[in-house]
């Protein structure tokens, strides 16, 4: 059977067996060992044997794929908009080339340092550049205004774009920015308290730029990079495949509810929703709350049982689930909502009109529920959409 790994906990899973702390043993020499035991730490992808999600993963845009973008938006504006549209639309595996060659070159970008930076340009974008700029070089270049307004000097010789490390620096501005920002707010979130350890992983992580980004702006925190922090990920995955009971609890990324129709109370629901149904007011697309969003729960336990009428029709799924941003959403039309899936999937074998009772299980990686008809003894597991 396939089992879904997810990535912060795959993360947290690895870094959890590698030796971070220093502890003196008898011999009074230091040795390195694992977190302890309640010791709460944080992932950037960048206690008692398990492992407890304390808040939901969270994030945005940050990475070193922004890092790339800011990259690829410079070489973009040296060759100019006539150049770049002809290579996107005719060549754009150059600018592949072009986004992979600085990826390699990034991580060598050093914070204050007097180096000259260099990564290789595809010999195809100096063609390009000299074709729409009247057939002059690249090489005639020799400064560039950057987006703030600070003026670079650059320089390209052969085959390769040269400039100092320093004026490389804003290339990573905007992640570090973000990163540090977000970081900050999960410090002071209730859950956060407490943290005291900082991990990096992913390939990002071994970029000298964002290591020196995050220590100086958290010299509080103790800022851990594995040796392997690129591969972090994958071997957290193994470590989850041969026991995915380190995971204990995790915590709700969305707000989930099943649409329902009630029946209408003028003070509680809208007109908008109201509608009638064998000579009764009701309100359709109701959202009926199943679980509240960052609310916490144990793997591989039954959060709660829920007991719903089912539709007489067949043909569509019943019981349809959506998720919100929001911890209160009242319908299911509101901007914050949005449908997830059905967990009775068309042609079921329950008996309509009748009541079924449904198990709700959150806590894997995947949600799943269990339903069970008294009237028609018919039980069956149901994963989402399925």
């Amino acid at each position: 059977m396939l089992t879904l790994a997810l990535e912060p906990e795959a993360a947290a899973l690895y870094v959890k067996y590698i030796p971070v702390e220093k502890r003196v043993d008898k011999s009074k020499e230091g040795v390195l060992q694992v977190f302890c035991p309640g010791t709460k730490y944080i992932i950037v992808d960048a206690g008692d044997g398990h492992v407890k999600e304390l808040i939901k993963a969270t994030g945005g845009d940050w990475g070193g794929t922004r890092v790339d973008q800011e990259y690829m938006d410079f070489i973009k504006s040296i060759i100019g908009k006539d150049a770049t549209k002809h290579i996107e639309e005719s060549k754009p595996d150059i600018l592949f080339e072009a986004c992979r060659e600085f990826e390699d070159a990034k991580r060598r970008i050093k914070p204050n340092s007097d180096i000259r930076f260099s990564v290789k340009i595809p010999s195809l974008i100096g063609k390009e550049y000299k074709q729409f700029n009247g057939g002059t070089s690249l090489r005639s270049i020799e400064t560039f205004l950057s987006k703030s307004g600070k003026e670079i000097g650059i320089s390209f010789t052969r085959d390769k774009l040269r400039l100092a490390s320093t004026d490389a620096e804003y290339f990573f501005k905007q992640s570090i920015t973000e990163i540090s920002n977000h970081l900050t707010k999960l410090f002071q979130n209730k859950d956060g308290k407490g943290i005291s350890t900082i991990i990096l992983v992913g390939g990002y992580a071994e970029s000298p730029m964002l290591i020196e980004g995050i220590k100086s702006n958290f010299p509080e925190m103790r800022t851990v990079i594995p040796q392997e922090a690129s591969s972090s990920i994958l071997l957290g995955a193994l470590i989850f495949g041969h026991n995915p009971s380190l995971i204990r609890q995790r915590r709700s990324k969305y707000t989930y509810g099943v649409c329902v129709n009630k029946k209408f109370n003028p003070s509680e629901h809208d007109e908008k929703h109201k509608y009638e149904e064998n000579g009764e007011y009701r309100c359709g697309g109701y959202f009926s709350k199943l679980v509240e969003v960052d609310e916490s729960f144990d793997v591989e336990e039954s959060q709660f049982k829920k007991r719903y009428r089912i539709k007489k029709c067949k043909d569509e799924g019943n019981l349809k689930l959506y998720a919100s941003t929001s911890k209160w959403p009242k319908y299911v039309d509101e901007e914050d909502c949005f449908y997830i899936g059905h967990i009775l999937s068309p042609g079921h074998e329950f008996v309509p009109e009748e009541y079924i009772y449904i198990n709700v299980f959150f806590g894997d990686t995947q949600i799943f529920f269990l339903a069970n008809q008294p009237k028609s003894e018919k039980t069956a597991l149901c994963y989402l959409g399925q």
